[in-house]
């Protein structure tokens, strides 16, 4: 999907939660989450932006 919104014009960033299948080569930001993978690095991305926007955890 970040391929698709990036060729349509729009800055995006793509989170990767496979990371140790390596790393994707695109011309916009891919987000690793240290040595997390799949659920766990969405989690985490997602607990991350909760606490910078002060929502707390629920």
């Amino acid at each position: 999907m970040a391929d698709y919104v990036h060729d349509a014009g729009y800055e995006v960033a793509h989170v990767d939660v496979r990371p140790a299948d390596g790393v994707l080569d695109r011309p916009y930001q891919v987000i690793t989450i240290g040595d997390a993978i799949h659920d766990d690095a969405g989690a985490e991305f997602l607990a991350h932006w909760r606490r910078e926007l002060g929502l707390g955890e629920e």
